[in-house]
């Protein structure tokens, strides 16, 4: 649940301009809501969802009433079911996406058995990542596993998770996906009745979405699932995997209204990625050299690992003459290789000259 404070006023009295007072507000707090997630001027296109508002509101507080002459003002906290909102919402925004954005998927390797303390063996969670990303990919979705290619190991994974959202944002920020989505679970077992073979196994499935441009997580979800079974590991596995299935829908409305809302704030930036930069200094001296541009309104390394680097220009150029003058700039000993520019992003090598 979200619960948003407005205020509204309308013209009139008694209790038809109360409940006009309180259309309208309900009115005003899902706009407000909506920009809230993405941060668009034009809510046309949305129309259609707010002419149902009331199937949103859970509850509607009024706090306060004043009159003003002919005006009836009101202040009221107006509660949302949350989740109804954001799935209808991302339908809505599905088609004005000009593509569906990329990601990468990791998983903790170990799953704790919150009652014994101890870990799992094998990897419980495999076959639940396994289901969530064939879902996300017939979706149209294009899901990468940097675990599977090489690029990241378990160790690295699991050290990542063990330092919190801190670490995992810097991992997420050596990704050339768009978003990163991170998974764990746990496990909560115990016999269903006192010397019963028979366990009751709760699982808990928990997906944190962060974006590759900065490291910032986004949304983090979670739910729980519970089956009974003669074996913990089998019965995680399967209460694990039923919880991601159920997770799936929530995952892709996050990753629908992440992608809306990518640089919307800043129309004017522009991505430069580049791969398997020579070193940190020399991705700072092409940001350097991107701020003596007169164009150049600001050039920030968000980062500079040596599997990638990423930077944010904020410029007046057109992403084409971006794109032209960085096939034509020397950093040092090295030149620009352009590889690919896409919306506002732009990919390239920086390779001996």
């Amino acid at each position: 649940m979200l619960t948003v404070r407005v205020t509204a006023e309308v013209e009139g009295s008694g209790p038809t301009a109360r409940q006009m007072a309180v259309d309208r507000a309900e009115l005003t707090a899902m706009e407000e809501l909506i920009r809230s997630w993405v941060p668009e001027t034009d809510l046309e296109p949305f129309r259609g969802l707010m002419r149902h508002v009331r199937a949103y509101v859970k509850q509607t507080d009024v706090l306060r009433t004043t009159r003003d002459g002919n005006l009836f003002r009101l202040e009221a906290d107006v509660t949302f079911r949350e989740l109804p909102l954001r799935r209808d919402l991302a339908a809505a925004l599905l088609p004005r996406l000009p593509q569906k954005p990329a990601l990468a998927l990791i998983a903790r390797p170990t799953v704790p058995d919150n009652a014994t303390g101890e870990m799992l063996p094998g990897r419980a969670i495999d076959p639940a990542v396994r289901r969530l990303a064939e879902t996300l990919e017939q979706l149209g979705f294009s899901v990468h596993v940097p675990e599977l290619d090489g690029r990241l190991t378990a160790q690295s994974i699991e050290t990542a998770f063990q330092g919190g959202v801190e670490q995992v944002g810097t991992m997420a920020r050596q990704l050339d996906q768009t978003f990163l989505l991170a998974c764990e679970g746990s496990v909560n077992s115990r016999p269903v009745q006192p010397q019963a073979n028979v366990l009751r196994v709760e699982a808990t499935f928990n997906a944190r979405l962060f974006r590759c441009e900065d490291g910032k997580m986004l949304e983090s979800l979670g739910i729980t699932s519970i089956l009974q079974s003669v074996e913990i590991t089998e019965g995680a596995r399967l209460a694990l995997e039923d919880a991601a299935a159920k997770l799936t829908t929530d995952c892709v409305s996050a990753l629908i209204l992440a992608a809306a809302a990518l640089r919307t704030a800043e129309p004017d930036a522009a991505l430069i990625i580049i791969e398997q930069p020579p070193d940190a200094d020399t991705v700072e001296s092409l940001a350097a050299v991107l701020r003596e541009l007169p164009e150049t309104v600001s050039a920030e390394v968000l980062a500079s690992g040596p599997v990638l680097g990423r930077i944010r220009v904020r410029t007046a150029l057109h992403m084409a003459e971006l794109a032209d003058l960085l096939q034509q700039t020397e950093v040092g000993p090295y030149r620009l290789e352009l590889k690919k520019a896409v919306g506002r992003d732009i990919q390239l090598q920086i390779v001996p000259r």
